[in-house]
């Protein structure tokens, strides 16, 4: 029995890389992002074949609910979701408790992408990585390794808000009208059922909105600094993700666990481009970096 859930587990972990880096994905996102219209006529199927994943899925909960087990995991939390009080608008059950493993997978995937590109930014910029370190041992010296330091750790969130201004995981947010919208000040009317595409990359290189904007500078980001509403890497207004707090602090725990015990930084024959094919912010060559261990040594 061991074995084969060992032997689930692993087809379980092939299918989903599988998936995230095939040509079904593209697949997928370019159905979600321009041709919705064929979900609602050929269903979610044209987007990805599920039915393993559900099975392991709905197994894992079965047994879970079954044995009473605790694991303080993902499944535990859909489990108090599933049992806790429901909003009848919308029911954590069926369908709907089975999509919040896929939103688990996909959060994961753009949180890895901003730490993934902050670290190459800071390995590039030491000047900015020894302030960021300084900023996260100041807060863990004095929190410990808690939620208050992650708060705490102001200029460490001033360097992940600029790589996303750089380097947002989703290049557009799409929108489509529900009636008619015109534009303040203007005689543009925007009608209904529009689709509108908003460029996250162009909107973070305009420099009618930011200063030097190719160059990386977490300082305007600063809290006396004014944010323009131009920068909206998670989108913004009530549709925002709803993912943005634990997706940030996600990034920050990797990023202080790194950022604590190793310099780094990118050799020229190493530098990092765009893969111009991705549907999603990602570097064509990989992201390759040099790590140091941080040595510290006891006063005498």
């Amino acid at each position: 029995m061991l074995y084969l859930n060992l032997l689930q587990k692993i087809y379980l972990v092939l299918s989903i890389y599988k998936f995230f880096h095939g040509f079904r994905r593209m697949e997928a996102l370019i159905t979600v992002f321009f041709m919705p219209e064929l979900i609602d006529l050929i269903g979610t199927r044209i987007l990805v074949n599920s039915s393993f994943v559900a099975k392991v899925f709905w197994n894992a909960m079965k047994n879970r609910e079954k044995t009473g087990e605790k694991r303080g995991d993902f499944i535990d939390l859909l489990l108090q979701l599933k049992h806790g009080k429901q909003n009848p608008d919308y029911k954590f059950e069926g369908e709907n408790l089975l999509y919040q493993s896929g939103t688990f997978f996909s959060g994961f995937e753009s949180s890895a992408t901003c730490m993934s590109f902050t670290l190459l930014e800071l390995a590039k910029h030491s000047k900015y990585q020894k302030l960021a370190r300084q900023d996260i041992n100041r807060a863990i010296d004095k929190h410990g390794w808690t939620y208050e330091a992650f708060q705490d750790m102001k200029y460490l969130d001033q360097t992940i808000a600029e790589s996303l201004r750089l380097h947002p995981p989703l290049s557009t947010i799409d929108r489509c009208t529900r009636e008619d919208y015109k534009i303040p000040n203007t005689d543009i009317v925007i009608e209904k059922g529009t689709p509108i595409y908003i460029s996250l990359y162009g909107l973070g290189a305009d420099p009618r909105f930011w200063n030097e904007p190719e160059i990386y500078n977490p300082d305007r980001f600063n809290e006396n600094n004014h944010i323009t509403d131009a920068y909206m890497p998670f989108g913004i207004g009530h549709r925002m993700c709803i993912g943005m707090k634990v997706g940030q602090l996600h990034a920050k725990v990797v990023l202080a666990l790194l950022l604590r015990d190793y310099e780094m930084w990118q050799t020229k024959d190493n530098e990092s481009f765009l893969n111009p094919r991705s549907t999603f912010t990602a570097a064509g060559n990989g992201i390759n970096l040099h790590f140091k261990k941080i040595i510290t040594r006891a006063s005498n």
